[in-house]
Order: C-alpha cells, then structure tokens, then sequence
C-alpha cells in the first residue's frame, strides 16, 4: 500500500506539469480515480502528500472541484501541519480570486470540518474503549504496511526524487521517523490524534474560518452566495457540541455580527435559528466547562460574549434599544457614540424586523393586506401590532424570527392577534 500511495503522488505530483492535452487528461482521470477511492479508505496519506506539494503551485481552476473534494478526505495530525500544507495555499488563492472559488473554499472547509468532528471525535452513542480498540487496530495495520514496504526498497533514490519538498517537519523522537510521511505528514495521524489534540484542530479551523471570511465579505460586499455557505459553516459549529463530544462551544462571533447586517430577510432567519442552537448548546455544557468566544482569543468566556449577543440580536430586531447602554457585563456592540450630525437621522428601531431594510418588502405586502387600498402607510405602523406580524413572517416561512422572541424573552404574554387599525 506504501509504495503504490509514493507512485500514485510522484506521478500526480510531477504528472499535472505537463502540458500537452492527452497528458492532461490521464492525470485528470487519475486523479478522479483517487477522489472516488479516497472517502472509502481511512488511511491513505497520499492525498496529504500529493496536495501539500500541489497546492503551493496550483491556479485554482484546474480540476476545482477534484482538489477540494480531496481536501475534504486528509485527516491532519496537528493543525500545524494542516495550516503549513493545506491551509497557506488556499490562504493565498482565497483572496485574490473572484466569489465562486471563494464559496467553493468555505464549502470545501466546512466538510473537512464535519468529517474531522465524525471520525476523531466520539459521538455519545459509541463507548471510548470500543473506538481505542478500532484506533489501535487501525494503527497496527497502517504500519505494518509502512514497515514491510520501507523493508523491501532497495534504494533511496525513489524516496529522495518523492520526498524532499516543502513543508517538512522534525522526525521526532526515536521510532517515529519510519511513521512519518515524505512532507512531515504522519500517515498514522488519521487514528491516532487523541480528543485532546482533535479538539484543538477544530478549534483553530473555526477560528481560521472565522477570520477569513469576514475578510472575504467585506471584499465582495456582503454577496449572498458568501453568506449562504457561511451559514452553512456556522450551522455545523452550532451543532458540535450537542451532537458530538467536543468539550467547548466554538463561537464564530466576527462572521455571527457581520451577517447581522445583512439586507436579506433569509439569511437573517436562518442566522436566529443557528442564535437558539448555540443557546441549547450553552444550555447542556456545565458552567465548570470552558467554552471559546473565539474572538480575539479570549477563552473561558463564552457564555458573556453569547449573552451580549443574544441581547444584541434582540435589541436590534425586536425590541428597538440598539444604542442601550448594558455597562461593562455585557458590552454591545453598538456601543459606540454617533457623530452629533447622524443621531436625528439614525433611529434606535432602524434596523428591526418591520423597518429594517431586509424587511421592507414584508413589511409593505403585510401593510398591504391589512389596511385599506389608498392609504398611505409606513411601517412604523407595525410597532403597535407585531406579535400579527410575527405571525405574517411565519406564514411568509420565515418562523425563526417568532421562535427566537419567544424562546429568549421571559414572561412575554401570548397576546391575541389585533387588526392593525385603519
């Protein structure tokens, strides 16, 4: 298995250089041989090997969809080595290339996510010593393999014209050289990495995430194809804790506060929903568990960068206090003060569910429906009635609005539907 995962990188590696048709080709299906083949198989560092010496030199366009397939199948044994092999390429061709590679990019990395959460965590339903068992067994065969394979070369000369490239790292201690991977890639490292170190991948891979598309969205102004699949990320890292035994709640809140501002009622909705899924989340971890705010690097400190949130989200879609002053518990991230010349023209309800820009068409078919044709309506109108719009949202299909004011706001009276006055 060893020597035919060095043939398959040497011949990939050094095979996608060439520049003739025919030549292309072959590589190409090659390639798609092993993007098929690579899901099934849990141990086989030639898709580690082959892209942490590819991506340095790849375009970002040919055989797109192949290469990310692929990242989404390595199993890293440190975030060091995915960052150095994986992730600094794709740093580098993130941003100087247009939106569909970068939502190919979010997408590609929010399943490498999820498959790191499914197969080095342990979900509740299986024990810790059935998945010892299976991780030892699996150890054992892998290098077996690797041992009777080095056994049997005769020469170094292959391993030389393979090997040496960028991204190696030290051998470590004595024994474990013959584990390593040509490229510092443990071949072991898809069975082996304990909770402890898993945790600490994912971790660093949210908060990576969390950094660079923010960026992103500031350079493609907020483009609704951006926000769809970082919504996607963000429903993943909502769902880690409850579903999995990671021992934090990863909170992405730079991408949560940026989508806050967004002009589409849709992304909005589905930006509450995944609000009220990181409350359960908060909910069942013990307050002696450390959660990560994965803002700035505070941890710890979790549950108060959540609460600020949640009293954010609230005060700007429902309750119309932004600018409130909460002190220093629970800092708002409108704490800020306006230029003197902007406070007549900014008002603290500006952004909520009926006169936010996102809701302005929801709210004119809602004043539509209810008031006489020929009046002239605003939807300031709505203020006295808003519990009938919440139902009008959620007959629109938009109920996270009403499920999030219901959930987080304590002894709300359930009040009967009211015709907006004519």
């Amino acid at each position: 298995m060893a020597r035919l995962c060095f043939w398959i990188q040497h011949v990939l590696t050094f095979g996608f250089r060439e520049k003739s048709k025919s030549e292309t080709e072959k590589f190409e299906k090659l390639l798609q041989m092993l993007q098929t083949f690579s899901p099934n198989v849990q141990c086989l560092p030639v898709v580690e090997g082959f892209l942490t010496r590819y991506l340095p030199t790849w375009d970002g366009q040919a055989c797109a969809s192949m290469i990310f397939s692929l990242i989404t199948c390595i199993r890293p044994s440190s975030f060091q080595d995915l960052f150095s092999g994986i992730l600094e390429p794709l740093h580098r061709l993130f941003f100087s290339s247009d939106i569909y590679f970068k939502s190919m990019c979010v997408t590609a990395l929010t399943k490498l996510l999820h498959n790191q959460v499914m197969h080095i965590l342990v979900p509740p339903g299986e024990s810790q010593d059935g998945r010892s068992r299976q991780t030892a067994s699996g150890a054992a065969s892998t290098n077996q393999h690797f041992s009777s394979s080095q056994a049997s070369q005769d020469s170094s000369q292959e391993e030389d014209s393979v090997g040496k490239g960028k991204g190696s790292v030290d051998s470590g201690p004595a024994g474990e050289a013959s584990k390593r991977w040509p490229g510092g890639l443990d071949i072991t490292s898809t069975t082996t990495v304990d909770e402890s170190v898993a945790t600490e991948i994912i971790l660093k891979l949210i908060k990576f995430l969390d950094t660079v598309v923010v960026v992103a969205m500031r350079m493609e102004d907020d483009h609704y194809l951006l926000q769809h699949v970082t919504l996607d990320f963000l429903h993943l890292t909502s769902q880690i804790c409850q579903k999995y035994t990671v021992p934090v709640v990863c909170l992405p809140i730079q991408v949560i506060h940026r989508l806050l501002f967004s002009d589409c009622p849709a992304t909005l909705a589905r930006l509450c929903n995944i609000i009220n899924l990181f409350r359960e989340a908060f909910s069942k971890v013990p307050s002696t568990m450390a959660s990560s705010s994965m803002m700035m690097g505070e941890m710890s400190n979790g549950r108060r960068v959540f609460n600020s949130l949640l009293l954010d989200t609230l005060g700007m879609l429902w309750q119309g206090r932004m600018f409130s002053d909460r002190g220093q518990k629970y800092p708002s991230i409108f704490s800020f003060t306006l230029p003197r010349e902007l406070k007549p023209k900014v008002q603290e309800n500006a952004l909520t569910v009926y006169l936010g820009p996102a809701f302005m068409g929801l709210a004119y078919k809602f004043l539509k429906e209810t008031q006489p044709e020929g009046k002239k309506v605003h939807p300031a109108l709505i203020e006295d009635f808003k519990d009938q719009y919440l139902q009008f949202l959620e007959r629109e299909n938009f109920p996270e609005f009403k499920e999030l004011v219901n959930k987080n706001i304590k002894n709300r009276k359930a009040s009967v539907p009211a015709k907006v006055a004519s």
